[in-house]
């Protein structure tokens, strides 16, 4: 049984009388049962809307007569590029089939919309039926005469407002991209997640897809309906999920989590061919662009300026797509006379939204700012502490320092009385013996701690407690040796060292009992030179001690006797070094160790 939708239409087109006749049929219906039916119904609208029908189809009975005396050329247009079926059977062509529409996009490519072309001779008529059929988007369309002049010059400026407007968006994309990679802020992420979805649905709804993708790809994205605006409203909600900080309103977020569960899961059962029920989708739909606007509106008033920009923007998208999801539903048809006007909006969306991202970034920077002056503050703050602490510490360290200072030289200064001390002793002790051999023995022990003396003494008078001069030192040394001899002693000497004490007092010792040798053993009555010299190369030094006398044989000088021992002991194993003797012209000791 034919259902018959009652709608009739008589047009004048410059010098062309059409009259064209509806008839909604099942899709099973042939042209042959078309022909003889005899309910056609005039079409007196423009456009017609049926909604989601996938078993119904329509046909257009049009008769186009051409009143003037000269060959007429035409478009025959069909207004919705998603139709999926749009067959034309010309009488004059014997009624063959010429396809056109979204599966048969690779056969006609001639605009965004299906048409045919027909030439009317002068004074003659032509008979074309065309048959219509959808079955994953809404039903409907509008039906149009047009020269071929109108019908070119149309189809490219939607062309140019598409490019333009896909151009834009597209900037907006990369921005927002270039915008997460300075900032880390995923919202800016999602955004461009959210722009290339809605691009994508709105590139094959207003057939600028179909138009230019390979046929394959076309028949895809036919069926592909549910799933792109499903993930259209995910990416949507994510975005200000993440936008409006919506972590911070529980409730708001739990709900948004249940549209997004609910929009993934119904996608495989209600999306595909088995069970196609995209009313779902648009009522779903319908529901989150009525709570997002919501939201916005909460957060605002919660405190939070930046869901301004956000606020008006979705206003602009929230009015083009309560249009869409009606014209969808076939409540009642705007779109077809303003097919880009959700680009127009979403580029008006994406401006303010842009705005809200810039004012994003000044609270960002302005925060920054306020973070940076802090840090600043306190950074200064701690300086100031750490300088008063750094000072107050100096001064205690200087403090005990000076005292450290006091009793290091107190410290000297007894060790040097203790020993001046045993030397009165040893000399009062010294005084009383009769023996030469034992006297001379006292007298080499006191010069022995004399020499220790000297570095105690020198470093009570000196400003630096840790190294001794050993130039000075060496200097007093050998003078008050020669103070202990009655006959004449020159002292030729070369020091260019200083040295810690402990290696001092062993060099002092060394000294001592080389050239107590020296002054014994080497010269007669009429004395000679006694050469002694010191110098560091690196971390090395070098002690040589010689003089100008005869000489003297060295098997005189008992090798188990104290003075050597001490010499060897003290080289060898306190100064960890070496020593050695060379007698050419004079004789001489070279002694060598580390510092």
């Amino acid at each position: 049984m034919f259902i018959v939708f009652c709608i009739s239409l008589t047009l004048q087109a410059e010098e062309i009388q059409i009259s064209t006749t509806i008839l909604t049929a099942p899709n099973n219906i042939t042209l042959a049962d078309v022909k003889k039916s005899n309910e056609f119904q005039e079409f007196t609208t423009n456009h017609i809307n049926l909604g989601f029908d996938a078993k119904t189809s329509i046909w257009l009975k049009v008769r186009l007569k051409n009143l003037s005396n000269k060959n007429l050329k035409r478009y025959l247009v069909i207004d919705n590029p998603l139709l999926e079926k749009v067959f034309f059977f010309d009488k004059k062509d014997n009624f063959k089939t010429h396809k056109s529409g979204m599966l048969y996009i690779d056969k006609q490519k001639e605009g965004i919309f299906p048409s045919y072309e027909l030439s009317i001779e002068p004074q003659k008529s032509r008979l074309v039926y065309i048959h219509i059929q959808n079955s994953t988007t809404t039903l409907q369309f509008g039906f149009r005469l047009k020269d071929e002049q109108t019908f070119r010059s149309e189809d490219e400026v939607k062309e140019f407002y598409i490019i333009l407007f896909i151009g834009l968006l597209s900037a907006f994309v990369i921005y927002s991209l270039f915008l997460y990679m300075y900032t880390f802020d995923s919202s800016y992420y999602l955004y461009s997640f959210y722009l290339v979805t809605l691009m994508f649905q709105q590139l094959t709804y207003i057939g600028f897809l179909p138009l230019y993708a390979p046929a394959g790809f076309v028949h895809i994205d036919n069926l592909m309906v549910v799933p792109k605006v499903s993930i259209m409203i995910v990416a949507a909600a994510l975005f200000a999920k993440k936008f409006l900080k919506m972590k911070q309103f529980p409730r708001l977020n739990k709900t948004y989590n249940i549209f997004i569960t609910v929009l993934i899961v119904q996608m495989p059962f209600f999306g595909t061919q088995l069970l196609y029920i995209p009313e779902i989708t648009v009522f779903l739909g319908l529901l989150f662009i009525g709570f997002n606007t919501y939201s916005g509106f909460y957060v605002y008033f919660s405190g939070n300026k930046q869901a301004r920009f956000f606020i008006v923007g979705w206003l602009f998208l929230f009015v083009g797509y309560l249009l869409m999801i009606f014209d969808a539903l076939g409540i009642f048809s705007v779109m077809h006379n303003f097919p880009e006007l959700i680009l127009w909006i979403t580029v008006i969306e994406a401006m303010f939204l842009m705005l809200a991202f810039v004012d994003k970034l000044n609270i960002l920077t302005s925060q920054k700012n306020d973070l940076d002056k802090k840090l600043f503050d306190e950074l200064s703050s701690r300086q100031k502490t750490i300088e008063k602490e750094v000072i107050q510490r100096t001064d205690d360290l200087e403090t005990a320092l000076q005292e450290r200072v006091v009793l290091f030289r107190e410290l000297h200064h007894r060790v040097k009385n203790n020993l001046q001390m045993i030397l009165s002793i040893i000399r009062l002790q010294r005084f009383d013996l009769k023996d030469e051999h034992i006297s001379s023995e006292f007298e080499k022990l006191e010069n022995r701690i004399k020499a220790i003396s000297k570095t105690h003494e020198m470093l009570c008078e000196s400003n630096d407690i840790v190294e001794i001069n050993m130039s000075e030192y060496i200097d007093e040394l050998c003078e008050d040796l020669s103070d202990s001899i009655d006959y004449d002693i020159k002292f030729k000497l070369d020091i260019s060292a200083t040295m810690l004490l402990r290696q001092a007092v062993y060099v002092g010792l060394v000294i001592n009992e080389l050239v107590s040798n020296s002054i014994k053993h080497a010269f007669k009555k009429d004395g000679g030179t006694v050469f002694v010299n010191l110098i560091k190369e690196k971390d090395e030094y070098r002690l040589d001690i010689g003089d100008s006398g005869e000489g003297y044989d060295i098997k005189l000088i008992d090798n188990d006797r104290l003075g050597l021992k001490l010499i060897n002991s003290l080289v060898t194993e306190q100064l960890d070094g070496t020593i050695k003797m060379q007698k050419e012209e004079n004789f001489k000791y070279i002694i060598k160790f580390k510092e």
